[in-house]
């Protein structure tokens, strides 16, 4: 206590000369001078330390549900390929607040059995259908301008969902885009493809059960229809 006192002292000599000729009202300014200038630094050494371990706590759960991941789902000569195409913070891709609060609640909620993001209402999931959508057609515009041009690009239609997939077997979970052949989501082969990696198989499942659900019917909006163009 008497070490910072001293400095104290110490700092108002270097600044502003022999303390003793201040009056009371001076100090008062120096003194809110300096609580001005201090208390942001607090601040934001307070507010960082939070940001630090709330990050260290989702990793040590990898935990990543702040950001969208758009896999696009590919069976070829009978094996699983799973590509990222894009991958953002969920605030690139949902630019409204109160949508971006609905998406992180309903991946709080999915299950092994259900992995599509229950949102709830119809227009609220096509807004974020339709959110999504848009960077997938911001990623392939060339395609489409060639289209427009040429009429010779090729073109197949996919189908497109949200989803949080929960697995023991997972490295990561995130809020994933799904991008599937509407082909494939219709007719999934029912032997298993073969896989790349263990964590795969939960892909497998995923897949599985977003084709019963899209081939039923009953869960329509949770499934948007597009055109790709290359």
């Amino acid at each position: 206590m008497r070490l910072g006192k001293r400095l104290f002292r110490a700092t108002l000599l270097c600044h502003y000369g022999d303390t003793h000729t201040m009056d009371w009202a001076e100090i008062q300014q120096i003194l809110v001078r300096a609580l001005n200038l201090t208390i942001p630094l607090i601040a934001g050494l307070i507010g960082g330390s939070i940001v630090m371990l709330q990050a260290r706590k989702r990793l040590s759960k990898r935990d990543f549900l702040d950001r969208v991941n758009f896999s696009l789902n590919i069976i070829q000569h009978g094996r699983l390929h799973l590509r990222t195409i894009i991958e953002k913070p969920a605030t690139e891709v949902f630019l409204n607040p109160a949508i971006i609060k609905k998406v992180s609640r309903a991946s709080k909620k999915t299950t092994a059995n259900d992995p599509l993001l229950p949102i709830g209402k119809k227009n609220d999931y096509w807004l974020c259908l339709n959110a999504a959508l848009n960077e997938v057609s911001e990623k392939f515009a060339h395609g489409y301008i060639r289209q427009d041009i040429t009429g010779d690009a090729r073109t197949e239609t996919y189908v497109l969902c949200l989803t949080c997939e929960v697995s023991d077997h997972m490295n990561t979970r995130k809020v994933r885009v799904m991008m599937i052949k509407k082909s494939l989501l219709e007719y999934f082969p029912t032997a298993d493809p073969k896989v790349d990696a263990v964590t795969h198989a939960t892909r497998i499942r995923t897949l599985r059960q977003l084709s019963e659900a899209y081939s039923s019917g009953q869960r329509e909006e949770c499934f948007m229809e597009f055109e790709l163009s290359v």
